[in-house]
């Protein structure tokens, strides 16, 4: 026989025993080197024997009078009821003043009990099992019904165990138990009944037995679990339910019936476990066995989402109930099985654990690999929002590692970062993003060290930046960056590179006329025209905007479905889904509402998918497309900030399944962004993810596979140094797999720039066809899979051309004849799409000797082509192709914008523009721009030529026109100026606002004349309420002189618009002291307090609250703080405190007012009682003084207790020193009803009726 313990998810060796029968062994800590263990014990014995175990942790000294303990004995055949029974009789307990239930006499002695119960009648026999009855033996006859009590007595006892009641011979104190019929039989030697447990004597008409095939589990393993039920008689109206607890997850459970047929569980996963339900089986039959099998797998978390991080021992209950002969009968069987969860080598992901990497917590939201030093290893940095955190970067050992990066200055609260070689010098430059308390920071990369540089345009302007991201939208091969804003009091920002690094704000386009609380943005070429265009997802109840890349540098939104749906978007990644070469999008949000996944049709429309898995919703942030199975097709990966991750796997043709048995779809952080990269050259892709809240950032290692992979570096030439933009096709027999190069994905974090392909089970790639930004187009073939391919831009012939008016007719082009700007021109048979410049200009690559240039019909030409021959092209040369105008008048165009309009606000910002889409002089127009006469306009940027008010549908409207004068070709002017509003709006209008251009001649274009737009009243507003601790009691909220009183003041934005900045005054009542404030708590970290007299203003900067309609979370707030009352403050003084709340610059608002009472001595008296436990008392009482409101209005101590009887007479009388409670012992005599009274310090008496028990 072997006893056992669990050390470290093994079993680890106590004690081995050698027995005949009926021998005993015992293990006592005590005496086997003094020890204690908090753990599982197992007693294992020979096959085919069975063992009788007694464990017992109460016996203190171990001599008779001192343990106290009661348990059922197992039959021999293990169950509860049974005919035969051995068992150990621990030391008899002192029940001198115990009564014997069967007598109504005492025991007066020491005694240990057998108790034997019997539902139909038994006849039992009760002998010492080493002499099998020769020192001790009794039989007794058992009613149905009944029980009778073997008690054995201290000298029997002693009998049986060596004559001693010690170990001091081969003797152990064990008794055999035979009985003709089944009975149950409960084992004490109680001194005061600490305990008492319950079994039944009805026969088992059916057994279970267990089994499982492998009790040591990694994740992903798969046991079975085998339960086997034998019938003695019929079993009716059974019912079967297995019981897995955390660890294991339920693949399938079955029921195995004689006849070989089966019967499916219904399994249902709870919090803390899953259940497997079986109802409504037939009948048992007799003499028949049925077994039960559950397959389960290891998993590496529990059922609520949660990592687990330690090795579990769980178990498979399986749990049988029936009735026999009318009885209700019940089995339960437990298998148990290690799972080592943190083994996760049979997943594809295990988490990296780095003690350099590890010794960091942060408040990140955003995270981006880099190949910061060119070494050809990616790179980590991550951003901190913390005030005063730096930001971090790892620099990759190239062995799996890390060694801490370069020490950047704080650059503030860094919401996200973005990286791209902005000066196209080979290396990739750093952008900050900051929110509000510092402008944005830019670091120049000098081979791999990053050099601040704050001369930049978007460094300039301090702004709640959330997001940004870097193309090259005009295509003259310099990176460009967007940026966007989450506060819509900010426009979103454009910015483009005007050389090698330099920028200029853009203001006239589309783009930045938008101010929609925007985060997470994206660029990609979703209609393959060669033109990066911009996804920005939209918060606060706006529509994401989609926006179009119409050449040379402007943007239009075009109708689409994902230009119609929004409000709650924080997150977007592109990536070809079907393989079908293009990009397809998916959105996430920040709610409950469900993600939105956007099949691209490939004509620059998109369909909404509505039936797929990946329409679930739960406050998702970050997203990213990588194929993590390398089996040749992109899977997706959501990060969700308080639940479960997403993870889903593509079946190759955009169809997705959900996995939630990887570590990474557990909830192991609060977590917005993440990145994906191949970071250890293995040839599969690893997960970096960000968490804030000061918690652990995490990196996923890929385990791998057996597909094949490619992965591919691009070395721009002529492209954007980081060939953002560039198209990779990668083709292997039917497949064709597309990658583009963008700078950003998901939520802010940003993936390695080397592009990842699976192959599956490729060996090699037919075709790699590269278009690169530029429009150069490159072919490889026969590559070999699995390696790292660098792939260098080639050199092209670059040819240059003119687009102009040939208005003599001739085919050639003369001096006298106009350029045309902003011609779209395909090339064949490349298809790259240019576009001419302001000057008429064009470029592009070709390796080929014949081409054909076609003029598309946009931007007010009429389609045509022309064929050339470049055989003897030289790049001194210029082509030339002729255009048509399809009109030959103007062109005008409007278009607005405007920040959010806050109620009591003037400084709401607003740009109209008016651009001339033809290419012919626009002489004059005027603008007319009508509002609502609650709004008025202030510092315009051009005079008002004329206002008007009037009234239409019973609305009060005013009319502000401006004459624009001329407008050149293709040019545009910009009217700015600031929006307020009167008192007579309220927060949640909406205000129609149109603008129209009227032209003096014919417009070629009318719809683009007229825009009509709403804009709602915006304003932070808050519920202001003030609670108190205590609060008191009564109406008047009585408390004590000295009661600390602790005041929480709330607030929550249930308005429409996010708020920076919270300001709440209190004006601190006269009756407490000011010097005596402390400061509790509060909901934000930067909040300040000051005082002057007795008001204390405290001041909660760049919290940035959003609406609750946003995230009800995080759009709330509070501070607390403590203080006394003044000292000698009279009986019945009134405290009443209230505070002021204020948004912004929203008025103060006031709470409402808590109100306390200064409670008297003569209240506190009054309401002051004794509290008696137990009561009826036994031999000890317990006493203490309290109010009837509440413990926390008196502090009233005892000195003295008294007990008196019916007639009067002290019969106790106990002093003590002041004491909130005490204790009296009562002598054995006294019993009945008596009278205590209790003093207290002040020398006030309570009284309280006393029960002693009956006692001998």
């Amino acid at each position: 026989m072997k006893l056992d313990r669990f050390v470290n998810r093994n079993w680890v060796p106590v004690q081995t025993f050698s027995l005949n029968r009926l021998a005993a062994g015992d293990w006592v800590g005590k005496t086997n080197g003094n020890v204690s263990y908090p753990t599982v014990f197992r007693v294992t014995c020979s096959e085919g024997k069975k063992v009788s175990v007694f464990e017992g942790n109460w016996f203190e000294t171990g001599s008779p009078g001192t343990s106290d303990m009661a348990t059922m004995v197992s039959s021999e055949s293990g169950t509860t009821a049974g005919k035969k029974f051995l068992t150990y009789i621990a030391p008899p307990g002192n029940e001198t003043n115990v009564t014997n239930p069967l007598t109504g006499s005492k025991y007066n002695g020491s005694f240990s009990h057998l108790y034997l119960f019997s539902k139909t009648g038994a006849t039992v026999t009760v002998k010492d099992a080493l002499t099998n009855g020769t020192k001790f033996n009794k039989t007794f006859t058992i009613t149905p019904e009944k029980y009778a009590d073997c008690s054995i007595s201290l000298n029997e006892w002693k009998a049986f165990y060596n004559g001693t009641g010690t170990a001091s011979g081969p003797e152990r104190p064990y008794l055999i138990v035979e009985s003709n019929n089944d009975i149950a039989v409960m084992n004490s030697n109680f001194n005061d009944n600490w305990m008492c447990y319950t079994g039944s004597s009805l026969g088992h008409s059916f057994t279970q037995t267990g089994s499982v095939n492998d009790d040591t589990l990694i994740p992903t393993e798969l046991p079975t679990v085998v339960s086997q039920v034998k019938t003695g008689g019929e079993v009716t109206n059974p019912s079967v339910e297995v019981i897995v607890q955390e660890g294991l997850k339920v693949v399938e459970s079955k029921i195995i019936n004689p006849n070989q047929s089966q019967t499916q569980g219904v399994v249902t996963e709870l919090n803390d476990k899953t259940k497997v339900e079986y109802n409504n089986l037939p009948t048992l039959q007799p003499n028949s066995t049925y077994q039960i099998e559950t397959k389960v797998v290891a998993t590496v978390g529990a059922n609520n989402g949660e990592l687990v991080g330690t090795t579990l021992n769980s178990t498979v209950e399986t749990v049988i109930t029936g009735k026999v002969n009318g009885e209700t009968q019940q089995s339960t069987i437990a298998n148990s099985v290690s799972v080592q969860t943190t083994n996760t080598s049979k997943l594809i992901f295990s988490r990296l654990e780095n003690p350099l990497f590890d010794s960091f917590t942060s408040n990140s939201w955003t995270i981006s690999w880099v190949d910061i030093n060119n070494d050809g290893y990616d790179d980590l940095y991550i951003t901190d929002m913390g005030l005063t955190a730096p930001n971090r970067i790892f620099m990759n050992n190239t062995a799996g590692g890390f060694t801490a990066g370069q020490v950047l200055p704080e650059d503030g609260v860094s919401m996200s970062s973005t990286w791209a070689d902005v000066d196209n010098d080979g290396d990739e430059d750093l952008l900050v993003l900051n929110n509000t308390r510092n402008p944005n920071r830019f670091y120049r990369n000098d081979n791999g060290t990053l050099v601040a540089d704050n001369t930049k345009s978007f460094t300039q302007d301090v702004s709640y930046y959330h997001g940004g991201a870097f193309a090259d939208y005009d295509n003259d091969n310099k990176a460009d960056v967007f940026m966007c804003n989450y506060f819509p009091t900010k426009y979103n920002e454009l910015h483009r590179n005007t050389n090698n690094g330099s920028f200029v704000k853009e203001v006239t386009d589309a783009i930045p006329l938008e101010a929609n609380s925007s985060l997470g943005p994206t660029w990609a070429d979703y209609d393959q025209d060669g033109l990066m265009d911009l996804f920005v997802p939209n918060g606060s109840g706006n529509k994401n905007s989609l926006f179009h890349n119409d050449g040379n540098g402007t943007f239009s939104k075009k109708n689409n479905i994902i230009n119609q749906e929004g409000g709650k978007s924080v997150g977007s990644c592109w990536g070809d889904i079907d393989n079908d070469g293009d990009l397809d999008l998916f959105v996430t949000n920040s709610n409950t509402t469900t993600n939105f996944l956007y099949k691209n049709l490939g004509n620059g429309n998109f369909q909404k998918i509505t039936n797929s898995i990946v329409n679930q919703g739960g406050s998702s942030h970050g997203c990213s497309f990588a194929d993590i199975d390398n089996d040749g097709d992109l899977d997706l990966f959501v990060t969700n900030d308080r639940i479960r991750k997403f993870l889903y796997f593509n079946d190759g043709n955009g169809n997705f399944t959900e996995n939630r048995d990887e570590a990474i779809t557990y909830n192991f952080g609060l977590s917005f962004g993440h990145a994906w990269s191949d970071y250890d050259h293995d040839g599969d892709l690893d997960l970096a993810v960000a968490t804030h809240s000061n918690q652990k950032n995490h990196i996923f290692i890929n385990n791998g596979n057996t597909n094949k992979w490619l992965e591919i570096n691009l070395k721009a030439t002529e492209s954007n140094g980081s060939a953002i933009g560039t198209k990779i096709f990668v083709e292997t027999g039917s497949r064709t797999q597309m990658r583009e190069v963008n700078s950003q994905s998901g939520f802010g974090g940003q993936s390695s720039y080397t592009q990842h392909f699976g192959l599956g089970n490729a060996a090699t790639i037919n075709t790699i066809t590269v278009k690169w930004a530029s429009g150069i187009i490159q072919k490889l073939t026969n590559v070999s899979a699995n390696q790292i391919l660098e792939i260098v831009e080639p050199q092209q012939t670059k040819v240059s051309g003119i687009v102009y008016f040939d208005t003599n007719n001739d085919g050639v082009k003369q001096d006298s004849e106009p350029t045309v700007s902003r011609a779209a021109i395909k090339v064949v048979p490349t298809n790259a799409k240019v576009y001419s410049s302001d000057a008429g200009t064009f470029s592009f690559y070709t390796t080929q000797n014949d081409v054909e240039l076609r003029i598309l019909e946009e931007n007010g030409l009429s389609a045509g082509s022309k064929v050339f021959d470049l055989t003897n092209y030289q790049p001194s040369q210029k082509i030339f192709i002729a255009a048509t105008s399809t009109c030959n008048d103007t062109d005008l165009k409007i278009n607005m914008g405007g920040t959010a309009i806050r109620k009591g606000y003037t400084n709401n910002q607003f740009k109209i523009v008016v651009s001339n889409q033809s290419r012919n002089i626009s002489n004059s127009s005027i603008l007319k721009f009508t509002v609502p006469s609650s709004v008025n306009i202030i510092s315009q940027s051009l005079p008002i030529a004329q206002q008007e008010s009037f009234v239409e549908n019973s609305k009060n409207y005013t009319r502000y026109s401006w004459s624009m004068g001329s407008l050149n070709p293709f040019n545009n002017k910009v009217i700015s100026f600031m929006t307020g509003t009167d008192a007579s709006v309220s927060v949640g209008d909406e205000l129609d606002f149109k603008g129209e251009i009227v032209n003096s001649s014919a417009d070629c274009n009318i719809d683009d004349n007229l825009l009509m737009q709403k804009y709602p009243i915006y304003g932070a507003i808050d519920p202001n309420d003030i609670l108190v601790s205590p609060k008191g009691y009564g109406t008047e909220g009585y408390i004590l002189p000295d009661q600390l009183l602790t005041y929480t003041i709330r607030f929550e934005n249930v308005g429409n618009f996010a708020t920076q900045n919270v300001s709440i005054i209190d004006n601190i009542p006269q009756e407490l002291d000011i010097n005596t404030f402390k400061m509790v708590s509060a909901s934000h970290d930067n909040v300040s307090a000051e005082i002057i007299d007795n008001k204390i203003t405290f001041k909660l900067e760049n919290v940035f609250l959003p609406p609750t309609s946003v995230d009800s979370d995080r759009s709330q707030g509070y501070v607390t703080f403590s203080i006394l009352p003044k000292k000698g403050l009279k009986e019945d003084t009134k405290i009443k405190n209230s505070a002021f709340i204020a948004f912004d610059d929203e008025n103060l608002l006031k709470t409402n007012t808590v109100t306390n009472t200064i409670q008297s001595k003569a209240q506190e008296q009054e309401m002051t009682v004794v509290h008696l436990y137990p009561n009826p008392v036994n031999d000890v009482a317990f006493i203490r003084l309290e109010h009837r409101k509440g413990s926390e209005y008196t502090r009233k101590k005892i000195i003295k207790a008294e007990v008196i009887d019916v007639n009067g007479v002290l019969i106790l009388e106990k002093n003590f020193s002041a004491s909130e409670e005490v204790r009296i012992d009562l002598p054995l005599q006294i019993k009945g009803y008596y009278l205590l009274k209790v003093t207290d310090s002040d020398n006030k008496a309570y009284t309280k009726k006393m029960i002693v028990k009956f006692r001998e």
